[in-house]
């Protein structure tokens, strides 16, 4: 064995092929790996010759006990009458605490720790402590950057067992996990286990803050950074700044243009596999997300909570400048271009101008691009974009959605309402005292610029 120093830490390194670790014991552990079947160096001890029998064939190897459904073979027989348990969803030992039971008792003992918050397994390296010993030596490869597990197909490694196995499935397109409620098919246990909260409503995760619920541990962890204001993950092209690994991915896609995740019907791309997840509800006509309100039904949770400020009147986001509030982030962000004066965002063709981004597309569409392709199947009326012919399509329905808070009158669009609110508030000036027809027109204008 040598003994590496760098950087102040002390590597050891194996003498057979030089594999170095940061720890003298995995390194030890390491070895096996190169001596004969019946010589161990691990040190542990047993009080009888049995455990100690069963304890070397995790060196190596040896697995005699083969299970009669499956084929599975393992090391003992209790590892056998555990692994059954499985198949029959047999569940023997149950917690004093919550009730909730358990296929073996480490796992009891383990799930005990949550409420005792006992934590007895410490990482030498960082000192972060754990409840159990498997997650402890898990942990260290973060630290030893070792990968034992590896892909057969495509060589990808990985640090964990149940990391590879979730990957492979990404090879055979199975996902074998299937929600008994919705028939969503999913290719990780714990992911069910999660998703099946959505269906129960459970949110064990709470912020010592502001009281906030999760389903997830790591959605809690995301949320608290809202209220430290931590943003530890930079772009090196822009420099903003974001609180999670898996945003400034998403964000720098933005810059390359790149578009990984593709729509398999109509072969549209998309720089985030949750957008193209939304996409695909459009196909499917899948509208899980219903208003509790008006019943309206969404493709997302997000469309629906800004519904939703439709009927609170909930405005979140305000400017600093003049205090104005807007229910949506990318509303603010264009009305401050207004106290700048900043438009950054030009038309190739007749160089125009624009302070935000979905003002100079629908510019393009407006002026440019004279074909109106969005065609109402009722009058034959077109439209520039989508969302207009969704709006106008409501005129050719009994739906009136949209209610003034003050005299109860329900119109079809919300440009409509916004109009008539006017009325209430005696805001004429805007208008020049234009014709109704007109007032419609360009609010609806404005609408279609607000939206986008």
């Amino acid at each position: 064995m040598k003994i590496h120093t760098s950087k102040n830490k002390e590597t050891f390194v194996c003498d057979i092929c030089n594999k170095s670790y940061y720890m003298k014991s995995y390194l030890t552990k390491h070895l096996q790996l190169h001596i004969g079947e019946n010589t161990f160096i691990c040190n542990k001890t047993f009080s009888d010759k049995q455990n100690f029998d069963i304890h070397k064939k995790t060196h190596t190897g040896k697995k005699t006990y083969k299970c009669d459904i499956c084929d599975k073979k393992l090391s003992s027989s209790e590892s056998l009458i555990c692994h059954k348990r499985t198949h029959t969803g047999e569940k023997p030992f149950k917690c004093d605490l919550c009730e909730k039971v358990f296929a073996t008792k480490p796992n009891l003992k383990a799930h005990t720790r949550t409420h005792t918050g006992e934590k007895p397994y410490k990482c030498d390296i960082c000192d972060r402590r754990f409840s159990e010993a498997a997650s402890v030596r898990n942990h260290m490869r973060i630290h030893t950057g070792e990968k034992p597990f590896k892909c057969d197909i495509c060589d990808k490694r990985f640090s964990h067992a149940p990391s590879l196995k979730d990957h492979s499935w990404r090879h055979t397109n199975k996902k074998p996990f299937k929600c008994k409620i919705c028939s969503i098919e999913l290719t990780k246990k714990s992911s069910m286990k999660v998703h099946m909260r959505t269906h129960t409503g459970e949110k064990r995760f709470k912020c010592d803050i502001c009281s906030k619920l999760f389903y997830r541990g790591e959605h809690l962890k995301k949320h608290r950074m809202i209220h430290t204001g931590e943003k530890p993950f930079k772009c090196d092209i822009c420099s903003k700044a974001f609180s999670s690994k898996s945003n400034i991915a998403g964000h720098m896609r933005s810059h390359t243009g790149d578009k990984p995740y593709k729509c398999d019907i109509c072969d549209s791309r998309f720089s985030l596999a949750s957008r193209l997840n939304v996409h695909t509800k459009v196909h499917t006509g899948e509208t899980p997300f219903k208003c509790n309100i008006c019943s309206k039904t969404f493709h997302n949770k997000p469309n629906m909570i800004l519904h939703m400020r439709t009927h609170t009147g909930e405005k979140p986001f305000k400017c600093e400048i003049c205090d104005r509030r807007f229910t949506q982030r990318h509303h603010l962000k264009s009305h401050k271009s207004t106290h700048t004066n900043e438009k950054p965002y030009k038309c190739d063709i007749c160089s125009k101008t624009f302070g935000v981004k979905c003002s100079l597309k629908n510019h393009i569409i407006r002026f440019h691009n004279r074909d109106k392709q969005f065609k109402c199947e009722i009058c034959g009326k077109g439209f520039y974009l989508a969302k207009l012919l969704k709006g106008h399509k409501m005129i050719h329905t009994d739906k009136k959605p949209y209610k003034c808070n003050v005299c109860n009158k329900a119109f079809a669009l919300l440009s409509y309402l916004k109009s008539h609110s006017r009325i209430h508030t005696n805001k004429k000036s805007l208008f020049n005292a234009t014709s109704v027809k007109n007032i419609y027109f360009k609010i609806n204008a404005e609408n279609s610029y607000e939206n986008t």
